[in-house]
């Protein structure tokens, strides 16, 4: 089996999308099912160098980025693809491309722009972005021949709201990392944080819901004096506007000496704080599978979700919940969980690390051959 994976992204892409393909394309250089691999990606993401050794039978291909106006990218595209001859072409993402009768398998990364909607406080251009990106999605979609979610939540809103045959659709999760051998603090945060403060992370997106955080932060000022929150991850340029309401909240509520921005972390920073926060709090609103949750899982943190789809199914019984949009809600669950006793505490703790166990690579590319290899049979 010959697979073409083509990366048809606008230049940049995701932590959770490059640690995807980092785990999955080793995984099928060296399944004795696949013959050979074809990886096209965007010139700007330097995919060769993210692996130290990878099997002969992976090729890289750099391309011109994925953009609206994309005749010369379709045009490398066709002619690379015309001297491989793929049995199948995998786009991990949900961008509509055809070559010839070759079968195509999306993948869902983002739900975004089909629930932007339910976002107040969008600038004009992000909106016409998203409704762009999402008619492209829906394309993309209703054509291909299999598609690949990582959530049930997905799937139904696949299947119920978008009326994709359900047939078509399977759900792949993805997988847990190993732990980070050795973590480094992160610079700027101050001394004595370790095991006093609230950790979230992610890119600042209107859809992560962070501001539950902030507002769950002036009703604790007064109920645990020097606790500090710091929040991992930095906005985008079409979030900025985001990021500005959240400096205007923590000025409002007199929180500057409490919150700390940690801007964006590395592997083994994001582990120091997994190990030495506090809780864990995931707020987002709408999520595809979410892998922060997974690795704050991996390393045994307290962790607190909101009660949203897909944040249940991941999380299972390993979190304690609370009502979205409510900052009353995230508040009264954070006292209760630091008022556990360690007895408790512990059992939560190793609770999130068998949840975490459950999630694997090597199922995820399993779940991907599998997927492969019916699409080609259909």
């Amino acid at each position: 089996m010959k697979i073409a994976i083509i990366n048809m992204t606008n230049g940049g892409i995701s932590g959770g999308y490059k640690k995807y393909l980092m785990h999955i394309i080793p995984r099928l250089a060296s399944n004795n099912n696949i013959s050979s691999v074809l990886c096209i990606s965007p010139n700007s993401l330097h995919v060769p160098f993210w692996f130290d050794s990878i099997g002969g039978n992976v090729e890289f291909l750099n391309c011109p980025a994925f953009g609206f106006f994309r005749s010369g990218f379709e045009r490398i595209l066709k002619k690379e693809l015309r001297r491989f001859s793929p049995d199948l072409i995998y786009i991990p993402v949900t961008r509509y491309f055809k070559f010839k009768d070759v079968p195509v398998l999306n993948m869902v990364q983002n739900i975004y722009p089909f629930l932007f909607n339910d976002i107040t406080g969008l600038a004009f251009n992000e909106k016409l972005r998203l409704g762009i990106q999402r008619l492209e999605s829906i394309k993309a979609l209703k054509r291909a021949n299999r598609i690949i979610v990582t959530s049930n939540f997905i799937k139904d809103f696949l299947t119920k709201k978008l009326a994709i045959p359900v047939e078509k659709v399977s759900l792949v999760y993805f997988g847990r990392d190993s732990l980070v051998r050795g973590v480094t603090k992160p610079v700027g945060l101050i001394s004595g944080l370790e095991k006093n403060f609230l950790f979230t992370a992610g890119s600042l997106e209107s859809y992560r819901g962070t501001e539950d955080v902030i507002g769950a932060a002036r009703y604790l000022k007064n109920d645990l004096p020097g606790l500090k929150i710091v929040i991992a991850g930095e906005a985008r340029d079409g979030a900025v506007k985001y990021h500005k309401k959240f400096l205007e909240l923590v000025k409002l509520y007199d929180l500057n000496r409490d919150v700390i921005w940690a801007g964006q972390l590395s592997q083994n920073e994001l582990a120091w704080c997994y190990q030495n926060c506090t809780v864990f709090i995931s707020t987002s609103r709408m999520e595809t599978f979410g892998m922060v949750n997974l690795e704050a899982m991996s390393n045994g943190c307290l962790c607190i979700a909101a009660q949203n789809p897909p944040l249940p199914e991941i999380f299972g019984d390993s979190a304690y919940y609370y009502s979205p949009k409510d900052s009353r809600s995230l508040a009264n669950a954070i006292k209760n969980v630091l008022s556990w006793n360690n007895e408790k505490k512990l059992e939560m703790a190793d609770k999130a690390k068998k949840r975490a166990e459950y999630f694997s690579w090597d199922k995820a590319a399993d779940g991907l051959i599998k997927e492969c290899q019916t699409a080609i049979k259909s």
